[in-house]
C-alpha cells in the first residue's frame, strides 16, 4: 500500500504541473495514470477491509477517468462503488452507480458490462425487496 500511495502522490503532482502549464496531452496522460493507481489503491483498501477508503479511491478514479474521457474506466469505477455499497448493505445507494454503469456500457457498446450492470441492479432491487422494479433489459446485438 505504501508504494501505491507514493505513486498516487507523484501522479497527482504530475497532473498539477501539467495543469499549471496548460499541457493538455500531459494532463490526459497524468489522468490515465491516476485511473490505474486509484483503482489499485481501492483494490488494496478493499482487501484490507477499508470500505469507505476504497469508495473514495473509486470516486477519484471516476474523476480521473472523466478527465481523460475513458468511458470504460468511468463505468468500472461506478460498478465498483455500487458493489461496495451493496456489500455494506446499502443497496439504495448502489442503484445509482449501477444505473450509471449500465448507461456507460451502452455508450461504450460493452454488452458484457451491460449484463453485469443488469445483474447488479436486479440484486439491488432484490435486496430492497422490490423485484417488480427490475425492467432493465440488456441490448444484445446480433452479429
Amino acid at each position: 500500500m505504501i508504494v501505491t500511495s507514493q505513486a498516487v502522490v507523484f501522479h497527482e503532482r504530475y497532473l498539477a504541473l501539467a495543469t499549471e502549464e496548460h499541457l493538455d496531452e500531459e494532463m490526459k496522460h497524468a489522468n490515465m495514470n491516476l485511473v490505474a493507481v486509484y483503482c489499485r489503491a481501492a483494490e488494496e483498501q478493499e482487501a484490507d477491509g477499508l470500505a469507505e477508503a476504497s469508495v473514495e479511491s473509486y470516486h477519484q478514479m471516476m474523476k480521473a477517468a472523466k478527465a481523460c474521457q475513458d468511458v470504460a474506466q468511468q463505468g468500472l469505477a461506478n460498478h465498483r462503488i455500487g458493489l461496495a455499497y451493496q456489500k455494506g448493505d446499502e443497496a439504495s445507494k448502489a442503484l445509482g452507480f449501477h444505473s450509471e454503469y449500465l448507461s456507460l456500457c451502452k455508450v461504450d457498446r460493452d454488452t458484457v458490462g451491460e449484463g453485469e450492470a443488469c445483474c447488479a441492479l436486479a440484486q439491488c432491487y432484490q435486496d430492497l425487496g422490490d423485484v417488480a422494479q427490475v425492467r432493465v433489459r440488456p441490448t444484445f446485438r446480433r452479429f
